[in-house]
């Protein structure tokens, strides 16, 4: 299955808004309503306007990273401007994400690192500002999720070691923590490491504890998750087994029958959990190994079946990503048009301006001038009675 490896933030003052049913596009216009809102308002919402532009860049990343990391900047000047520490290291966050969605890694690092320094500093100092009421005290959750972004972009680039090392990290923090949510998370993106590696026992292991905690915690798609990734593992278990000719005693791991057994079960029962969910991205994915497992087991009719299968729910996905891209690219039209029809009326109404103004000056001109030659001819008139009068 696709890496289901998130970057970990803090959310913060966006429940009171309302943003938290929206996704994608809408959540995007919902926001900057908001930030239009308060950029013009007199009143002051500095820390509400920063943590807007935090989350839009989060938002923008899976949309347009670009995007993304100009409201990132936004934030993080904003933040640094009105001394908000917590504001900035989420800002480094935000844009480190960004970065790594337009996989440039190396800038994607770049701004991890920064967080996770401030995130360090700003736990050192609340730490020692809470040393006499309680000198275990530590806010620690800030660096885990840190050092969790950090092994997230060492793996998307390849460095499996170094991804191992910060993943590794933010388990021994999350488990100070007892969060178990972050302890989960980081197991099973300890087990796709592993299985990048192509140690799938390894894999199998971490993946195991990280599907005992989903289940206890009733987390279903993560449960799907790390039960389709088993049956992937044990698919590869087989496939080697199959090419170094290892088929050992039943009760082995790389037992070849057990092996493709028990990828058949695991990828059934996430099959069933995202047929429930109608995720189709997961499912073209499933079936094509269910596919390659019947293949294995000499199953070639059932084989070819769950390969149309994949192929259909790819179709699928990809018609639903063009009908969403045709229906941005309407949007943005229909939204062109709207400007051209306000552009047009401002310019009627600017011609129609100009037209009164001039008219109101050829009829102030026609008034003077009027005026004007009614005075000479009053004066004229006087003149001339004065004429008479002396003669």
């Amino acid at each position: 299955m696709k890496k289901i490896i998130t970057f970990c933030f803090v959310t913060q003052f966006f429940c009171a808004v309302g943003f938290a049913q929206k996704q994608g596009q809408d959540r995007v216009d919902s926001i900057l309503s908001v930030v239009n809102a308060w950029s013009i308002s007199n009143n002051s919402h500095d820390t509400l306007l920063a943590a807007s532009y935090i989350e839009l860049s989060y938002e923008l990343h899976k949309i347009d990273p670009d995007k993304g990391i100009v409201f990132g900047q936004k934030a993080l000047e904003l933040s640094t401007k009105i001394n908000w520490e917590k504001g900035v290291a989420s800002s480094y966050n935000r844009i480190g994400l960004c970065y790594w969605a337009k996989s440039d890694f190396p800038k994607a690092l770049e701004f991890q690192f920064k967080a996770l320094k401030l995130n360090e500093d700003i736990d050192f100092k609340h730490g020692i500002a809470k040393l006499k009421i309680n000198e275990e005290l530590k806010n620690i959750s800030g660096e885990a999720r840190n050092l969790g972004n950090i092994g997230i972009v060492y793996d998307a680039s390849g460095e499996y070691e170094k991804a191992l090392q910060y993943y590794s990290k933010a388990l021994s923090l999350y488990r100070q923590l007892n969060d178990k949510v972050g302890i989960a998370r980081n197991l099973g993106n300890v087990a796709f490491v592993y299985q990048e590696m192509g140690q799938y026992a390894r894999a199998l292991e971490y993946n195991s504890r990280a599907l005992e905690m989903n289940a206890a915690m009733g987390n279903t798609i993560q449960v799907g998750i790390n039960i389709g990734n088993m049956g992937e593992e044990y698919y590869h278990i087989a496939a080697d087994a199959i090419k170094n000719r290892i088929n050992l005693s039943p009760d082995s791991l790389k037992n070849i029958k057990t092996a493709l057994l028990k990828a058949e079960e695991y990828l059934t029962k996430s099959i069933a959990i995202f047929t429930e969910v109608n995720d189709q991205n997961f499912l073209h994915e499933l079936y094509q190994y269910l596919s390659d497992v019947q293949l294995l087991k000499g199953n070639y009719s059932a084989g070819l079946s769950y390969y149309k299968k994949s192929i259909a729910y790819r179709d699928s996905v990809h018609n639903e990503d063009n009908k969403q891209k045709i229906a941005q690219l309407e949007k943005t039209r229909e939204e062109d048009i709207k400007q051209k029809e306000i552009e047009l009326l401002k310019s009627q109404n600017e011609i129609q301006r100009l037209t009164s103004q001039r008219r109101m000056a050829v009829t102030y001109g026609l008034g003077c001038a009027f005026i004007g030659l009614s005075f000479l001819t009053f004066a004229f008139l006087i003149r001339t009675r004065r004429k008479k009068n002396k003669s």
